[in-house]
């Protein structure tokens, strides 16, 4: 049986390839029994359809060459120079 540390390493890992059939089953298992490890699961299963939904829909905002050269003046302005 499992530890719930080594059952957060799974969880991670799952995510990545695809976990052995016994390991799946033992996972699976122990999420079932600790509220804790399944929450930490969920939590992380949010997480990665999240990041993955935003790398799909690049929505970045998309500046002009006037406004990049605006911000990078006011940011040099900010800054005391180390001459």
């Amino acid at each position: 049986m499992r530890n719930c540390k080594q059952i957060i390493e799974l969880s991670s890992q799952a995510m990545e390839t695809r976990l052995p059939l016994l390991t799946c089953l033992e996972m699976k298992f122990h999420l079932l029994t600790c509220k804790t490890c399944c929450r930490y699961a969920s939590q992380l299963s949010i997480m990665q359809k999240t990041l993955t939904a935003m790398d799909t829909n690049d929505t970045g905002v998309h500046l002009s060459a006037e406004a990049k050269q605006r911000i990078a003046k006011k940011l040099s302005s900010c800054w005391p120079k180390t001459d």
